[in-house]
């Protein structure tokens, strides 16, 4: 039986949670799909069970006696920017993993997780690059259609980058209508070149002849960064309130009867994942990991804001890692990427946006998905599969240059770009020192939103004492003194947790202030 469910959730495109109700029984059944595209959590104690597509929703039932902030997830949030497992920011909250059946009955709950997928095993490891690039087309344009809003309320949410132009490329070729918008990103550069999201994106709707709008770049306000903290309790971390303009902008013009796409998972999904690096135990893999989060607060840092050892954080961490079902350890850092960069990160960013309307990516339908992540690893490098893809798609799009390195994909000067990219990924530490050159020539390289963080971290620290039960008061201030030495978005995240804190426990509302 759950061998026919695992076959059904392989073949079926959508983005889910489905509830059944056995009367003959009352057995509750609850089943995610298979990559688990709508967040879950659920909460039990002698009381009773909560399941909530809501985490802030099970926070506020729980009240505040019962939630009990957990130090290693937030130990791995201020690490990586995201928590790891089935772990949330409450020690008693879990989230429900994808491929997930619930059953509940007489009080009790019963999960059990039906599959996951293992990144070693090639099914389609013998189909050429053409073969492998027709077909995901295909599946592609599928999902495009499967996901395109008939009362033609299609948003293509465009960047200048390659992902999103496969969406509106794709809409175009299968002559579904929507329109495109672009919006700015705080602090956001391109790589090389001059080149602009909004010169790119226009380019783009212009040889596609699509209707496109640009607005700019919102700054969030105060009721911005509270109305993020509210909807997703976290996870999302409030560096992104500048979305919520945005949206609120989007959803006023058009209504909230709109289907939202965007080409979230793109970067995942068709490039060459597998590290450069060589592994030769868990611990270097871990190592590796951690080294690639670079920019967020160190291993040292984490251990003294939260007052857990280093080797408590590392271990936890192996024995994660160490549960993927790939043998080769190259794959499992695939399956970490996936399962916890993606899936954590991502997958919460776009449920962000379902507060405003449906959000949803094809490079996420589960044929598609489940197709390309089954092709040969060797046809993913130098970006031959994203090129050839895009190539199918649509040959005049995919020579506009990409924003970010102000070349074409198809072009000699890519083949540079992706080779610095390399050394990146065998040398993390080399990001950072790119990052810094990058912006010693950047005028706008520090935001006035840093320094409001940092204000704003200060007086959390006074006027909330909960914050002290769980960080550490003096290195956070230590933090703050050289606040100049943190990239904002390791701030932000910081931020983040410290305002969650304060919100569930103090009745003070320093953050708005």
């Amino acid at each position: 039986q759950k061998n026919k469910i695992v076959d059904w959730l392989l073949k079926t495109d959508g983005d889910f949670i489905l509830v059944v109700l056995d009367k003959s029984t009352n057995d509750l059944f609850l089943l995610n799909d298979a990559l688990g595209r709508l967040p879950l959590y659920y909460y039990e104690d002698p009381r009773g069970i909560i399941l909530s597509r809501e985490f802030q929703i099970v926070s506020k039932i729980i009240g505040e006696k019962n939630n009990k902030f957990d130090k290693m997830a937030i130990a791995q949030y201020l690490l990586l920017g995201f928590v790891l497992g089935k772990r949330t920011f409450l020690s008693n909250v879990q989230r429900i993993e994808p491929a997930s059946l619930v059953k509940i009955n007489k009080g009790k709950i019963n999960l059990d997780k039906l599959f996951s997928f293992n990144f070693e095993n090639k099914s389609h490891h013998d189909d050429d690059l053409n073969k492998c690039a027709k077909n995901l087309v295909s599946l592609f344009c599928k999902a495009c259609v499967n996901r395109g809003c008939s009362n033609n309320k299609n948003i293509v949410s465009l960047s200048g980058g390659f992902d999103s132009r496969s969406i509106v490329a794709c809409f175009h070729k299968n002559k579904i209508p929507c329109l495109a918008v672009t919006h700015a990103v705080p602090g956001w550069n391109s790589v090389i070149g001059n080149s602009s999201e909004e010169k790119i994106a226009e380019q783009i709707t212009s040889k596609l002849n699509v209707e496109w709008h640009y607005y700019g770049l919102f700054d969030p306000t105060i009721e911005d960064t509270s109305l993020l903290l509210r909807t997703k309790h976290g996870p999302s971390y409030l560096g992104y309130s500048f979305m919520i303009p945005f949206l609120e902008n989007l959803k006023k013009q058009y209504g909230s009867e709109v289907t939202f796409i965007t080409g979230d998972g793109g970067d995942m999904t068709l490039p060459y994942l597998l590290p450069v690096n060589k592994f030769y135990n868990t611990s270097n893999l871990v190592e590796h990991i951690i080294n690639r989060a670079g920019g967020m607060f160190t291993l040292s840092e984490v251990s003294e804001i939260v007052g857990i050892a280093k080797n408590q954080i590392l271990q936890e961490m192996k024995n994660i890692v160490s549960m993927y079902p790939e043998k080769n350890l190259a794959q499992k850092f695939v399956h970490f990427i996936i399962y916890e960069d993606a899936f954590k990160c991502i997958f919460e960013i776009e449920d962000m946006n379902r507060f405003f309307f449906w959000s949803v990516s094809p490079f996420y339908s589960v044929p598609f998905f489940n197709y390309v992540m089954n092709c040969n690893d060797s046809i993913k490098s130098h970006s031959a599969l994203q090129r050839q893809f895009l190539l199918e798609l649509s040959p005049a799009v995919a020579a506009i240059k990409s924003a970010d390195c102000d070349c074409s994909i198809i072009s000699k000067k890519y083949k540079i770009y992706h080779f610095i990219l390399l050394l990146t990924y065998r040398y993390p530490n080399l990001k950072n020192i790119f990052r810094t050159l990058r912006n010693i020539f950047r005028t706008n390289s520090k935001s006035g939103s840093h320094l409001d963080v940092v204000d704003r971290l200060h007086k959390q620290l006074n006027n909330c004492k909960a914050i002290t039960d769980y960080l550490s008061h003096d290195k956070i201030e230590h933090i703050l003194r050289d606040s100049d030495k943190y990239v904002g978005y390791s701030l932000e995240h910081l931020f983040t947790v410290t305002t969650l804190i304060e919100e569930t426990y103090s009745q003070s509302d320093s953050s708005n202030k």
